[in-house]
């Protein structure tokens, strides 16, 4: 930063960068898809951990792009929770997909 030139503020959005908004794509992608393959159970599960993957490099990309921004001169807005909330949320997906595998399961036993 140059003393005397005013600090042009810019937000961080998942356009900000190329990378950024292809992993962004592809978690919003992945919950779609997830939602309705509920009769195929074990690829639902495998998309689950894949979106808790991409959504942790998505936390990752994010804080990594931080630090071109100069220090001090940010703020955070309250929508960027949801960046922290989406693993949690895939979690709990796949642990929701993996208890009713076990159930089904457990019902085909006892046939």
């Amino acid at each position: 930063m140059v003393p005397g030139q005013p600090v042009s503020y810019q937000d961080l959005t998942a356009s900000f960068n190329i990378w950024i908004l292809i992993v962004t794509i592809a978690m919003v992608c992945i919950a779609l898809i997830d939602i309705f393959l509920y009769k195929n159970r074990k690829l639902q599960g495998r998309l689950a951990i894949l979106g808790i993957l991409l959504s942790l490099l998505n936390i990752y990309l994010y804080l990594n792009a931080i630090h071109r921004f100069v220090e001090n001169q940010g703020r955070h807005t309250i929508t960027a929770v949801f960046v922290f909330a989406i693993p949690i949320l895939f979690f709990l997906a796949a642990r929701g997909i993996y208890r009713d595998q076990k159930l089904v399961k457990s019902l085909d036993r006892l046939r």
